[in-house]
């Protein structure tokens, strides 16, 4: 079926995008009542879940709040991508594992403790690449190496883990993560936010990565009340390092920026 010519459509097009546009607002509205109502009920009910609907975050909670500091998580570890084998732990609703590592990845593979919210991954953030598994992090990882791990590990249960366990899980980390692999992920400072994790610096974390990574970064992101500390460990190059194949960095110059005509 042939489209019409574009000089017949063009009279159109303001009378469409009008319509089209109050439409698309129209659905925004909704979406996002939907969702607050759906927050409601899961949260306001017990019991309450031990992982949380992203899509909340995303037509909810991001335009009422501003707040974007949830989509970071997922920013800052596709930084580091390979593109090719991804293992996800403590992987919750699947948000992250479908919208920011399935594009670039060849494979993902996401974990999760928690049955109920491995089901709703694999219902809600289906992706022909991701497959969704049971896993405790304090077990081995089966079917390494892979090219990048990702920890998002900003759960109250990390705070029962004593300094030999959380030695046993980056150690297993270590042992599944390919040579020159990245290991990447957040939390928060446990100062600002007392049900957190037990980590209250960025250099007590990277106290416990660096006895399994030759190369650790580390950053902050202070968002009142809370404190996030993101990181990428690796035995080769991190991002924005130089020896970094997808960053230029320019040496600092000792005598300032050339001033001269």
């Amino acid at each position: 079926m042939m489209r019409p010519p574009a000089a017949l459509l063009r009279p159109l097009k303001t009378a469409a995008v009008a319509t089209f546009g109050a439409e698309a607002a129209l659905s925004r509205r909704w979406a996002a009542g939907a969702h607050r109502r759906l927050r409601r009920a899961q949260w306001s009910i017990p019991p309450a879940p031990d992982n949380f609907d992203h899509f909340i975050d995303l037509y909810a909670n991001w335009t009422a709040s501003g707040d974007a500091d949830w989509l970071l998580r997922g920013v800052a570890s596709s930084l580091c991508l390979r593109g090719g084998r991804l293992l996800e732990l403590s992987c919750g609703d699947g948000f992250n594992a479908r919208h920011f590592y399935a594009g670039r990845c060849r494979e993902v593979v996401a974990c999760d403790i928690d049955d109920t919210a491995l089901e709703h991954a694999a219902r809600r953030n289906a992706a022909p690449n991701v497959t969704y598994r049971h896993h405790d992090v304090r077990t081995p990882i089966a079917d390494g190496p892979f090219d990048n791990i990702v920890w998002d590990f900003a759960y109250p249960f990390v705070r029962f883990f004593d300094d030999a366990e959380l030695d046993e899980i980056f150690s297993n980390i270590k042992a599944a993560t390919a040579t020159d692999g990245i290991f990447s992920g957040y939390t928060l400072a446990e100062d600002t936010d007392p049900t957190g994790t037990v980590f209250q610096t960025m250099e007590q974390l990277r106290g416990y990565l660096t006895p399994h990574f030759a190369n650790v970064k580390l950053f902050q992101v202070d968002s009142p009340p809370r404190r996030h500390l993101h990181f990428w460990a690796s035995d080769g190059a991190l991002p924005f390092d130089p020896a970094w194949p997808d960053s230029l960095v320019m040496p600092v110059s000792s005598t300032g920026p050339d001033t001269s005509e």
